[in-house]
């Protein structure tokens, strides 16, 4: 699952350099349907469930802007969409290395 959402991270990334908003479009839309796949979930805490959302938020603006041909708001939806797979990324590392301190 990892590396499907690092390829459709890239692609949006080509897309958006290539202004192909087409391929922004659709990737943005696959990553959001990759958050919803079962193996994404890999914690139930409130944190996670917060970063799930506000990665699939950022999912739907890459999305719009991009049908929207705006180039501006498609870029930074994907600095959001990167801001939150890093902070989420770095939660679970976090809390991981709590529960392995705790056994």
């Amino acid at each position: 699952l990892m590396q499907l959402k690092l390829d459709k991270a890239k692609a949006i990334l080509e897309g958006l350099t290539m202004e192909n908003y087409d391929s922004v479009a659709s990737n943005a839309k696959s990553l959001k349907l990759l958050s919803m796949e079962a193996g994404w979930n890999v914690m139930q805490t409130e944190e996670y469930a917060t970063q799930s959302r506000e990665f699939r938020r950022a999912s739907d603006m890459i999305a719009e802007a991009a049908l929207e041909k705006d180039i501006s708001r498609a870029t930074l939806g994907y600095v959001s969409l990167t801001t939150r797979c890093v902070e989420c990324h770095t939660y679970m590392r976090k809390h991981r290395a709590k529960d392995t301190e705790t056994k």
